[in-house]
């Protein structure tokens, strides 16, 4: 049943899940597969033993008494509609409750798979506050519909007793006035009983598009290199998406060997096709079955040539289980690096006849960069290309480029035909020769003016299992685990806690039901006689050849008998629920190993001074892996700080320690050991942007103010914050401006607005410290000047400190001191300027660059 959904899920458009949470249709299958399960189980084989009780039961009736069977007879269509009534009605609300549950579903599977963002905000109770109004609304269904099982259920009980009470009077005048037997009249109700008493089962339980296109017109020859170039947000992506179908043109058409896409076999089409996209997704297994996705067919031999092709082997080796090494859900303990080159690894295994680059060296350091670009140039001879790419260096041996603004294609040609048109390409290509001569005056201008300033100046110096009871309580190493990844968790808020219900609610109410009816009903069989209740309950087989005295208590006996039978049938229920329960409550009774609340909150202001002692970290799950070696340095207040190195060395680590995501000593913030101070205290004087931008399914406007719960903002506040990062003017040429839903996990936007959106999120909360781990990779050259510029003149002016992982040296010109990282150790530190006189480490990089 499973499998089934999955192809059918896999069958389904882009489109499609563009409105569709991962975590809804986890907690969607989770629910309903059981009760499919349920309905074509056992359930079948009562079905079809009830009805052929049903027929043969009417059958024996009329043969004894048709007069009285035909009275019977009668009342059929009351109960018939008795329970189609019923059965209506809870088809209805169980469709609506499991709608909501599967809303609910998809929130807690969008916060578990951001849980970083999550954390380093403080959105703890923000984010449970959002799942627990899903689940009120869902938990009001519930409400309704177990008024209506009641109403129905009462109904249908009206039906059947009063049925029974009508034979009873019209059998009592047939003995009467037509000389019937007793017995016949008795037969006759016993079999009308039977077939009236059937089990009733009561089961558990916007989108305006911003893709566009006008008049597109592109033609890539066999073996062809063509470009894609442009600003974010201008389609570039767009145009990949629709070679690969996830959504079909408006009006035109995408041809193949002069073959419409659409009237191909999309198996076959995508079969053709290698994908590196724009967020390099890895997924639960070694790093090996990662790479096999690509061509499920491929030898060890092949997956090990991919790998050292994409510059990707030497640190798979390094790791303890090489290419065995296990990876979680969103490759959680890669960097950034890592993860793009193992997505570029699975692309090549496929050996594919088109390969399609989408930003595939944006998140590489330039040394990487280089080794890759190299690697992909080799592996695009002989196949058609079509690359997206902010970066211009990485295009210049296109054999065309296109350059599109607001999905028109406005220029084409060579690299040397664009650069002497002197066209939009031109001003491009400029932005970024301007971008980097700037980095060589800026460092210059600020090492002249910090030597000489500092000699003339005179002092130099319920029941459910939400979120908001789990987030508070454990820490971010928990998640890291195998076990606790976000689709696992997912599946068990969406199946273990509704097992409870099986303990509750209407199947409690039937268990005591149950349970008084055997005891009553032994209670009058007692009254009549309680030696013969004695003998029936140890020879209940016998009871048929007793006499009239017997059958008395017999009819006490069966309806107590049927009252065991009904509370046995919940078993099974009883023991999966309590199964789910048991689950449930070892995460509810673990306690943190890291509290957000736990440890001092100084009543000083912090000043944004940090320092790193001697500092030794390994992850959890990793032990034996050291990412951090003896890292030491301090960052002076309302300072900033670059940390450079190669992808792989610990640099986002530090971050994520900072942010004390995990537990270690060494790090100091004004003096004073993290380990002492409270999560939620250091975490409320960070602005962060984390490497992968997480967005949530809310507003624009909701997801900016998401950066600082802790007070209302005003629209002034974010529409300033939306202006530094550059995305104000975008966000008003929308139709709905700020009130825009941007989307499942930001879908409606492109990789550039995902993250001018997180860099505004950021400086709304106006930060003392600002981390900032890539945050302009996925911006073209203009944009990543404004936004800089923006983000020094606002550094600068509220002074404060900021700690940068880059891997352009655009992004460091401005910083105060630039440290490389290399081994999880420090290895040169210092000015830029200086750093590139001692040509060392930081040269090596800078000359890479260029």
């Amino acid at each position: 049943m499973i499998h089934i959904i999955l192809q059918s899920l896999l069958r389904q458009d882009a489109s499609w899940y563009d409105s569709q949470a991962s975590g809804s249709l986890i907690s969607l299958i989770s629910t309903s597969v059981p009760q499919i399960q349920a309905g074509l189980g056992n359930r079948v084989g009562s079905f079809v033993r009830d009805f052929v009780l049903f027929v043969g039961c009417l059958i024996m009736s009329y043969i004894k008494g048709w007069k009285l069977a035909l009275v019977a007879s009668s009342m059929i269509p009351l109960i018939i509609i008795s329970f189609a009534v019923l059965g209506l009605s809870l088809h209805y609300f169980n469709y609506q409750e499991i709608r909501a549950y599967s809303r609910a579903g998809g929130i807690s599977g969008e916060i578990l798979s951001s849980i970083r963002t999550v954390f380093a905000f403080g959105a703890q109770e923000y984010s449970c506050k959002r799942y627990t109004e899903q689940l009120f609304m869902a938990e009001r269904t519930g409400i309704k519909k177990s008024m209506a099982l009641g109403a129905g259920n009462g109904f249908v009980s009206f039906s059947i007793f009063s049925a029974a009470a009508l034979v009873l009077w019209y059998g009592i005048t047939l003995v009467r006035t037509e000389r019937f037997s007793s017995g016949t009249v008795i037969l006759v109700r016993l079999f009308y009983m039977i077939c009236s008493n059937f089990g009733v089962s009561v089961p558990d339980h916007h989108s305006k598009t911003l893709l566009f296109f006008s008049d597109f017109n592109l033609t890539v020859e066999p073996g062809q290199k063509v470009a894609i170039v442009g600003l974010s947000g201008s389609g570039k992506s767009t145009a990949i998406h629709l070679l690969q179908r996830f959504y079909d043109p408006a009006s035109g058409e995408v041809l193949l060997d002069d073959h419409n896409v659409q009237n191909l076999h999309l198996g076959w089409l995508r079969q053709q096709l290698g994908v590196v996209a724009q967020e390099a997704d890895i997924f639960t297994g070694t790093v090996a079955d990662n790479i096999r996705i690509g061509s499920i067919d491929a030898s060890d031999e092949e997956i090990e040539a991919a790998a050292i092709l994409a510059n990707a082997h030497e640190f798979i080796m390094k790791f303890p289980q090489g290419y065995d090494t296990w990876l979680d859900e969103g490759g959680a303990k890669l960097s950034g690096g890592q993860r793009q080159r193992i997505a570029i690894a699975r692309a090549l295994v496929r050996k594919p006849k088109i390969l399609l680059l989408d930003e595939a060296t944006s998140a590489l350091d330039t040394r990487s960069e280089r080794a890759v670009q190299q690697a992909l140039d080799t592996a695009c001879a002989g196949r058609s290309v079509i690359m997206v790419a902010h970066r211009l260096t990485t295009v210049r041996n296109a054999d065309k480029i296109v350059v599109m603004q607001e999905g028109e294609v406005v220029e084409t040609g060579t690299h040397d035909e664009l650069k002497q048109a002197k066209g939009r390409y031109w001003k491009m290509l400029q932005a970024q020769v301007n971008s980097s001569e700037e980095d060589k005056i800026c460092i210059w201008s600020k090492y002249m003016l910090d030597t000489y300033g500092n000699l003339l100046s005179p002092q130099s110096s319920p029941c459910f299992l939400p979120p908001c009871s789990i987030l508070p309580c454990l820490e971010i190493a928990w998640f890291d685990q195998h076990e606790n990844q976000p689709g696992i968790l997912t599946a068990r808020l969406a199946a273990d806690a509704p097992s409870l219900e099986k303990i509750s609610g209407s199947q409690l109410g039937i268990m005591v039901e149950a349970t008084c009816l055997v005891i009553v009903s032994l209670a009058i069989a007692c009254n009549f006689s309680w030696q013969l209740t004695l003998v029936n309950l140890a020879f209940f087989p016998f009871l048929v050849l007793t006499s009239v005295l017997q059958v008395r208590v017999f009819t006490m006996i069966s309806f107590s008998a049927q009252g065991v039978g009904r509370a046995a049938s919940f078993l099974p229920d009883l023991k999966s629920a309590n199964t789910g329960a048991r689950k449930i409550m070892q995460i509810l009774r673990r306690k943190s190993k890291l509290p957000v609340d736990e440890g001092e909150e100084p009543e000083k202001p912090f000043k944004g001074a940090i320092e790193f002692r001697n500092l030794h970290f390994a992850y959890p799950d990793r032990k034996h892996t050291q990412v951090l070696q003896g890292f030491d340095h301090s960052v002076t207040s309302g300072s900033s700080v670059a940390l450079v190195g190669q992808s792989g060395c610990g640099k986002s680590t530090i971050l994520q320690l900072v942010l004390r995501f995990y537990e270690e000593s060494g790090i100091f913030m004004d003096g004073q050991n993290i380990k002492n101070l409270a999560p939620r205290w250091i975490r409320s004087n960070i602005g962060v942007v984390l490497q992968q931008s997480d967005l949530f399914d809310l507003t624009i406007r909701e997801n900016i103010a998401f950066g600082d719960l802790s007070r209302d903002l005003s629209m002034d506040e974010i529409i300033a914050a939306a202006r530094v990062a550059k995305i104000h003017e975008f966000i008003m040429s929308l139709p709905e401006g700020y009130d825009t839903m941007v989307g499942i996990r930001g879908s409606q936007l492109s990789g550039g607005q995902r993250q001018r959106l997180a860099i505004a999120r950021a400086l709304v909360r106006k930060p003392v410290l600002l981390l900032l781990d890539e945050a302009t990779s996925a911006l073209d050259a203009e944009n990543e000047r404004a936004v800089q510029d923006a983000l020094n003149e606002t550094i600068s002016s509220s002074s404060m400190t900021c700690l940068v992982v880059a891997h352009r040296l655009s992004t460091v010109e401005a910083c105060d001191c630039v440290v490389v990282v290399e081994g999880g150790q420090k290895v040169e530190s210092g000015p830029p300027q200086t750093l590139l006189q001692a040509k060392g480490f930081f040269y090596s990089l800078h000359s890479a660059a260029h």
